[in-house]
């Protein structure tokens, strides 16, 4: 796996080739690794989750999504549902909606039109971290207008509140996912918000369950937990 170097306060995610894990236990995950108090192995999942995604965001879709983006007048950021359907071993887009749009009134539907066409024939692979489900929710943020560059990514990012607070990336991503998480003290399992998990839980006896097991993971375009990152588009 390549190493990500960082400069203070803000990363340079490289692409890289993420290993493959072994799926966790169809029901809940085991609870050493999900504990209330969030462990370095389980932040450096939703780090590697976040990234990801970035990737395929700064890839496949920025690129065709810049020209469209640039007819919006606003200035502020548009956060949007977008949802991928599974075939085979890659995630395809499906339906998206605007979520929250700090924007000049209609705004926000233009932008998720520029999302809409940008993604319309892209897909990102399957990975064993997916396990059987067959959706997959993809909560992200944007900023508007485009940076024009990495350096003014940077400061848009700061401006508004950087990353690696205790919301998935920034005050304008908090989580929209689910998780199972244990409380050691007590032995509770509990369904809890999440950066990373699952678009439903259920509490049941001895654990949690997710019922329509739905993925779902919460972010923003130039974020992730760790802090402010920027992606190479190739």
């Amino acid at each position: 796996m390549t190493r990500l170097g960082f400069v203070p306060g803000i990363m340079l995610a490289l692409p890289l080739q993420l290993s493959a894990q072994s799926p966790p236990p169809a029901t809940c995950p085991q609870p050493s690794r999900y504990s209330a108090i969030l462990t370095a192995v389980a932040f450096e999942e939703a780090v590697a989750a976040q990234d990801r995604i970035n990737r395929y965001m700064h890839r496949d879709v920025v690129p065709s999504m810049k020209e469209c983006w640039a007819r919006l007048a606003s200035r502020g950021s548009v956060s949007v549902r977008l949802q991928y359907e599974r075939a085979g071993d890659r995630w395809l887009p499906g339906p998206s909606a605007v979520r929250r749009a700090m924007l000049d009134a209609g705004e926000g539907e233009l932008a998720l039109q520029c999302l809409q066409a940008a993604v319309a024939d892209t897909s990102f692979p399957v990975e064993a971290a997916d396990r059987e489900s067959s959706k997959y929710v993809v909560n992200w943020s944007f900023p508007v207008p485009w940076p024009a560059d990495d350096a003014e990514a940077i400061r848009t990012a700061l401006d508004n509140g950087g990353g690696g607070s205790g919301d998935c990336g920034g005050p304008e991503d908090p989580p929209a996912c689910m998780d199972c998480a244990y409380v050691p003290v007590f032995g509770w399992m509990l369904c809890v918000p999440s950066c990373v998990g699952y678009l439903e839980c259920n509490k049941i006896p001895h654990g949690c369950e997710f019922p329509n097991g739905t993925k779902c993971i919460t972010g923003g375009v130039f974020r992730n937990r760790r802090g402010i990152a920027i992606y190479p588009s190739r």
